[in-house]
């Protein structure tokens, strides 16, 4: 593999989202609910003011209490209007950013890490939706009104809910992005310097696989865009990329539930694991020069059904006698686990890996 010099790059680097965290991005799931609170409930100054994350936390609790994200009731979801054009007219934003902020409420918590956020997107199935318009029709007899009014309620759901992520997931990324680099970027170089990685600024000409869909390595490390691969897109690109990796279970399904009807959100929000590994073939294939890989800041996990493990299978396959160095944040997780987890991903010094502090790049 030979990067834009021609020469045999060794070292690969493995870019999570506790990378750009480390550099005081505010990336992690309590932002964005965050983010979307305020999109469709307005700024609050109180929430403004606070700075940690647990009382942010706090604060949106008690918040979640009082908007009472339990049971909606189908008369609350304003109805699609058909145009002029006989196209749809999607209704204000504001309310429909509101009906999201209850529905991520019913299936979500204050997780901090983005991952956990991601895997509870599966769920989007099982929110509950009181059907209350046929209730107690007593012409109803067979329950088809109640039938054909949940599955109208849970189409209608599904886009709106597909409608409302998508858009303020690209503004909350887009928007942070902005924040940081006003905070960072256009301060002086001893406020940067004390952000810095040695290991990275030591091995700029490296390969960088970026989990993340921010410009961190490119905008302060000054690594060339030609060396840093965003598999899920990046900051000025149309689509970023983002879901859980559940696939599709058997359940009893009952047709008076609109939970039962918003199985296209489940299925559209699964991340596309083999279309991103197909559209950049051609550079795991490339790997088989790496003898170095470093894990800044991205979750190793031991679930089974990990939505990221495709891509490490696929990294080990080339380069599985690579030597492993985490960053030494990953002392305070489940080491044997990780070792364990990246034996069975294909790597074979897993039980050898060692732990690197990045900030100084110095062996632990």
């Amino acid at each position: 593999m030979e990067n834009r010099k021609g020469d045999i790059v060794e070292k690969l680097f493995i870019i999570g989202n506790g990378f750009d965290m480390a550099h005081d991005l505010k990336t992690n799931y309590l932002y964005f609910k965050k983010f979307v609170f305020q999109q469709a409930y307005g700024k609050d100054e109180l929430l403004e003011s606070l700075q940690s994350e647990n009382a942010i936390k706090l604060y949106l609790n008690r918040i979640d209490k009082e908007i009472l994200l339990g049971e909606i009731d189908d008369d609350t979801i304003p109805e699609m209007q058909i145009g002029s054009d006989g196209g749809e007219l999607y209704p204000d934003d504001v309310g429909l950013y509101k009906l999201l902020y209850q529905l991520m409420g019913q299936i979500t918590e204050t997780e901090k890490f983005w991952s956990d956020f991601e895997a509870k997107l599966a769920d989007f199935n099982k929110v509950s939706i009181v059907n209350t318009d046929c209730i107690y029709n007593a012409r109803d007899l067979d329950g088809s009104i109640m039938t054909n009014n949940a599955n109208e309620i849970g189409e209608t759901l599904a886009k709106y809910v597909l409608y409302s992520l998508n858009k303020l997931f690209k503004l909350w990324i887009e928007e942070t992005y902005s924040d940081w680099k006003n905070r960072i970027l256009t301060k002086g170089n001893e406020l940067k310097s004390k952000l810095l990685k040695d290991t990275v600024l030591e091995n700029s000409d490296a390969l960088f696989i970026n989990f993340n869909y921010t410009k961190t390595l490119e905008d302060l490390y000054r690594i060339p865009e030609e060396q840093v691969f965003h598999l899920h897109g990046v900051i000025g690109g149309e689509k970023f990329i983002f879901g859980h990796g559940f696939d599709d279970e058997v359940s009893d399904f009952n047709p008076l539930d609109v939970g039962a009807y918003l199985e296209e959100v489940v299925i559209k929000l699964k991340k596309p694991v083999d279309n991103v590994l197909s559209n950049y073939n051609e550079l795991f294939e490339r790997l088989s020069s790496v003898k170095e890989i470093y894990f800044i800041g991205f979750g190793i996990r031991s679930e089974q059904r990990w939505v990221d493990s495709p891509y490490l299978k696929a990294i080990f396959k080339e380069a599985p006698n690579a030597d492993i160095l985490l960053d030494s944040y990953y002392r305070f997780g489940n080491i044997v686990q990780i070792k364990r987890t990246l034996k069975k991903l294909g790597a074979y010094k897993a039980y050898k890996l060692r732990l690197i502090d990045t900030r100084d790049n110095q062996l632990l």
